[in-house]
Parts: C-alpha cells; sequence; structure tokens
C-alpha cells in the first residue's frame, strides 16, 4: 500500500538492503506532496513545512470542519 512516487523512487533502495537511504528518499517524496498540495515556496521544507500545513488554525491541509480539539495527531497537538 504505497504510493506509487514512494515505490518509484524508494523501493528499489529498500530492496537493495539501504534502509536508511530508502526512508529519507520516502520523506522527500512526502515533502514534495505536502509542499505541492499547499502552493509552498520550494525553500519551506522539513518541520517549518509540516508546522505551516498542518497548522491548526491557518494549515492548508488541516481539516478545518473539525472542531480545534479533534486536530490532533496521536495525543499530541499540531502547532
Amino acid at each position: 500500500m504505497l504510493h506509487s512516487c514512494i515505490i518509484d523512487s524508494a523501493w528499489p533502495t529498500f530492496i537493495r538492503g539501504k534502509h536508511d537511504t530508502a526512508v529519507f528518499e520516502a520523506f522527500k517524496e512526502v515533502e514534495v506532496a505536502v509542499r505541492t498540495a499547499c502552493g509552498y515556496d520550494a525553500k519551506v521544507m522539513g518541520v517549518s513545512l509540516m508546522r505551516q500545513a498542518f497548522h491548526l488554525e491557518t494549515g492548508p491541509l488541516i481539516n478545518k470542519s473539525l472542531p480545534r480539539g479533534a486536530r490532533r495527531v496521536r495525543g499530541r497537538w499540531l502547532a
């Protein structure tokens, strides 16, 4: 159940046993997808990117129809 872009970029590396590199490649694909979905500049990356994308009040990827208290991930606030 991997997204096709992760299969293309990370799976071959994983199969060759380079697991740390495969994880890096997969996370890179997630970053690109989040950045694209938000329309952010390529300079926004990493933790900063995710905090902006999933900010409780202003994040474009947050479900604003949920009450604020329900906008959490695994018991942690997103912002």
